[in-house]
């Protein structure tokens, strides 16, 4: 986040109104054994939440080799899998709807923006997942749908190369993927279907930021346009189906 500071051994930053009912999922994950997240511990003077400092690299631009690995990519698959089921049965109020799963089934509690730039990395390994604001209860497949789409990644070429990203072998990387998280056959068959509610709903979002001019539209054919993923998509759904076991 923009207004993240490090203080020490800690990282600060502004409260949102989902901050109450993160800091207390956050604490129910480290009592169930789950430990790569950055420890909650409370408000400060100023009124900002406090979180331990985690040592590593977040996946932001450039991507390095290591986290383009599949050691990493199946270490992050991993991860997601105990942290949902770490989360499964917490109840609380107050979560953010912003990014939530909108059939409003509770299974596990979703991260809903799991993307290279919040995991912290060390070398191929993950140390934490950050940013929690966005979490809701939601499916599994919600979560990982987006999770796929941005960690395989699932992005067509034009969006990965200028970020880093070398070529890949989408197909195997998505079965990997699936295979260290244990996807249920059920959830294996909605995935891709759910990576699209997953774009759609991405793509909307960014037009309402432009629309209040928070950010500027960009053409789907634009590299940096994440919305040129949705044909790619269709492009390549029998292939990455059959990669599911589809």
């Amino acid at each position: 986040m923009a207004d993240a500071v490090r203080i020490g051994d800690t990282v600060r930053r502004t409260a949102s109104p989902a901050s109450p009912t993160i800091q207390l999922f956050l604490r129910h994950l480290g009592e169930q054994g789950f430990t790569r997240i950055p420890r909650p511990l409370g408000i400060d003077e100023q009124g900002r939440e406090i979180f331990s400092y985690v040592d590593g690299r977040a996946g932001h631009p450039p991507i390095t080799e290591a986290v383009a690995s599949a050691e990493a990519l199946r270490d992050v698959a991993a991860t997601i899998r105990a942290f949902h089921d770490a989360s499964a049965g917490f109840r609380a109020e107050g979560w953010s709807l912003a990014g939530a799963d909108p059939t409003g089934v509770a299974e596990v509690i979703c991260h809903n923006d799991l993307a290279p730039f919040n995991v912290i990395y060390q070398d191929r390994k993950v140390a934490a997942i950050i940013d929690w604001d966005g979490a809701a209860p939601g499916r599994r497949v919600w979560d990982l749908a987006y999770a796929a789409w941005r960690l395989v990644p699932l992005h067509r070429p034009a969006y990965t190369t200028p970020l880093g990203w070398p070529d890949l072998d989408r197909a195997a990387r998505l079965a990997m993927f699936a295979d260290a998280y244990g996807m249920s056959a059920h959830d294996r068959g909605e995935l891709l279907d759910t990576v699209r509610q997953r774009q759609l709903r991405n793509r909307d979002g960014m037009r309402e930021l432009a629309r209040i001019g928070r950010v500027r539209q960009l053409d789907p054919s634009d590299p940096r346009a994440e919305a040129g993923d949705l044909p790619y998509l269709d492009e390549q759904l029998p292939t990455w189906q059959r990669a599911l076991g589809g």
